[in-house]
């Protein structure tokens, strides 16, 4: 398995309720408590508003290992300030590059094309050998 370069950072493994937490706080950089549960239970079940403390807590631990600060706003709930949205805009970003680098494989430069064809999913083939006929 070939290892990621540096530059790209190591996917924020999220869970699917953090995920959430975190797009909606990229749109507004501030929930209170019950946002955050609304969020988490989806409507579907119901969760102790305690329980947000340990939604939060995983979700901090994850970003913390990107400097990204998921700040705590007393009396209030939480906030991902400007500076850190921008963060985790740009590791999105870089992970969406990688991603797609990953999908479509290495680009040759152009003038450098090689007697290649592409199947319908966009996969290059390379063309059998054919032995000219005025050869044979």
């Amino acid at each position: 398995m070939q290892e990621k370069p540096e530059s790209v950072p190591a996917t924020l493994e999220l869970t699917r309720t953090e995920e959430r937490i975190l797009m909606r706080l990229t749109r507004q950089s501030c929930l209170n408590r019950e946002q955050v549960c609304g969020i988490a239970t989806c409507g579907h079940r119901s969760i102790k508003l305690s329980s947000v403390n340990g939604i939060v807590g995983g979700l901090r631990r994850k970003l913390t290992k990107h400097k990204i600060e998921l700040a705590t706003v007393n009396g209030f709930g939480f906030e991902l300030r400007q500076r850190d949205r921008a963060k985790v805009f740009e590791l999105l970003a870089a992970q969406l590059k990688s991603d797609d680098r990953a999908q479509t494989g290495p680009r040759q430069p152009a003038g450098r094309r090689t007697g290649a064809k592409s199947d319908p999913q966009g996969r290059m083939e390379p063309e059998t050998s054919q032995t000219h006929p005025a050869a044979a």
